[in-house]
């Protein structure tokens, strides 16, 4: 999240940067002028770290897509680690576990205690916490109903609690035979289809 937040920061400075200087250029406004907000996609646990981004920087954010949505993923991690012994023992003696996936072309993703532990106070799915977004900005959750490594339950109860949240404009868009990458031709093309329209909602509405 930290890494999240910085990149955020350095997008945002740099962007007032450019326009003062092209102020100073053309000379034909005494401020700056304009706003620094951006639009956050994520995919799988992106969209997680995009929606608690926003959190943390509300005044910065114009919307956010969400790609097969992994929210609290590190409680599913824990859950999964807990149901194999040998898991439990490689991440309590050296602090990690290695788990298989195709993902990554070591065959392995390498998670460590501290990212479940940290995960532990950024939770979105406990009704219990309030989950405080910039008003009104669109967001778009997108997941394919084939997908076997998130199930698309997950974007459900994100699009349902941001909803719930007070978030008007919140959107879920199932895929027919879309699987976790979403990488086909098509699947890109409804990708880029939500995100002309999340462009479009941002520059034509007040939030942006």
């Amino acid at each position: 999240l930290e890494d999240s937040l910085e990149i955020l920061d350095k997008v945002a400075t740099s962007t007032t940067s450019a326009r003062q200087d092209r102020t100073n250029e053309n000379s034909s406004s005494s401020s700056s002028g304009g706003n620094n907000k951006q639009i956050l996609i994520g995919s799988s646990m992106g969209t997680w770290l995009a929606v608690l981004t926003a959190m943390q920087r509300p005044d910065r954010v114009a919307g956010i897509i969400g790609i097969a949505s992994a929210p609290d993923y590190t409680a599913l991690l824990r859950r999964q680690i807990g149901c194999h012994k040998a898991w439990v023992r490689e991440l309590d003696e050296k602090g990690y576990v290695d788990l298989p996936t195709v993902y990554d072309r070591r065959g392995y993703y390498r998670i460590h205690r501290e990212l479940i532990d940290e995960g532990d106070a950024h939770l979105l799915l406990d009704k219990t916490k309030d989950v405080a977004l910039p008003d009104g900005i669109p967001i778009r959750l997108i997941h394919g109903l084939d997908d076997e490594d998130i199930s698309s339950q997950y974007s459900r109860r994100l699009a349902e609690r941001l909803s719930c949240s007070g978030n008007p404009n919140v959107r879920l868009e199932l895929i027919e035979k879309g699987d976790h990458r979403l990488s086909s031709p098509e699947h890109l093309q409804k990708i880029h289809d939500i995100l002309d329209e999340v462009v479009k909602d941002v520059c034509n509405s007040s939030y942006s």
